[in-house]
C-alpha cells in the first residue's frame, strides 16, 4: 500500500489492543483495552473502529464485549468509546468502537469488559480495525487479538535424576530378594 498525503492535514492513526488475561481462554472474563493514537501532524476525523464478524451459537457470541471506562477527548455525535453491537441474521455479531476527532499527538483509551463463553469454539483471532481513507500509514490500523481455545494444563515436571536413583534401588532390592536361597521346611 502506498502512503497518502493530505497536505498539512495528513495524519497517522494507530491502534493497539491489550487483553487481560492474554490470551483469553474459553470461559475467562477480563478487560479489553483499545488505545488509539494520532501521530499527526494533522487532525484525524472521528471514526468507528470495528471488528470482524464473530460467529453466534444458541448461547450467544463466542466473545461478549461490554462498555467499561473511557479516557480521552470528548465531542462528536457519540460519546468517545461508545460500543455498538451489530448482529446479522446470518448468525454473526460485530462490535464498533467510536473514536472521536483526534488532534496530533492525542491518544484515546477505551476499556471494555469481555467474556469468552465456555464450550463454544476452539481458538480464534478477532481482527480489530480502524480505517481512515486519508491515513498516511494504514499498516498500523489492524490488530489481531487471540481469543478462545481451551486453557492448556501444565504438564508436571518429573525429576529424572531422582527417578533413576529410585528405579536402581528398587531393581537392586529385587535382585537381592530373588538371589537368596529359600529355606524349605519339610515335616
Amino acid at each position: 500500500m502506498s502512503a497518502v498525503s493530505n497536505g498539512d492535514n495528513s495524519f497517522d492513526v494507530s491502534i493497539t489492543i491489550e487483553t487481560d488475561p492474554s490470551p483469553a481462554y474459553e470461559g475467562s472474563a477480563g478487560t479489553f483495552l483499545l488505545t488509539v493514537e494520532n501521530a499527526g501532524p494533522g487532525t484525524a476525523p472521528g471514526k468507528f473502529a470495528g471488528t470482524d464478524a464473530i460467529p453466534i451459537v444458541d448461547a450467544g457470541a463466542y466473545v461478549v464485549i461490554s462498555e467499561s471506562t473511557r479516557e480521552g477527548p470528548t465531542g462528536g455525535p457519540f460519546a468517545p468509546c461508545t460500543l455498538i453491537t451489530a448482529q446479522s441474521r446470518g448468525g454473526a455479531v460485530a462490535f464498533g468502537f467510536y473514536v472521536p476527532e483526534l488532534e496530533a499527538k492525542q491518544t484515546l483509551s477505551c476499556e471494555y469488559s469481555f467474556e469468552v463463553l465456555s464450550g463454544l469454539n476452539p481458538e480464534f483471532q478477532l481482527t480489530v480495525f480502524l480505517e481512515h481513507q486519508d491515513d498516511i500509514n494504514p499498516s498500523n490500523n489492524r490488530v489481531l487479538v487471540p481469543f478462545g481455545g481451551l486453557e492448556p494444563y501444565p504438564v508436571p515436571a518429573v525429576d529424572i535424576v531422582g527417578l533413576s536413583s529410585l528405579v536402581l534401588m528398587l531393581l537392586g532390592a529385587s535382585l537381592l530378594i530373588r538371589g537368596r536361597p529359600r529355606l524349605a521346611i519339610r515335616g
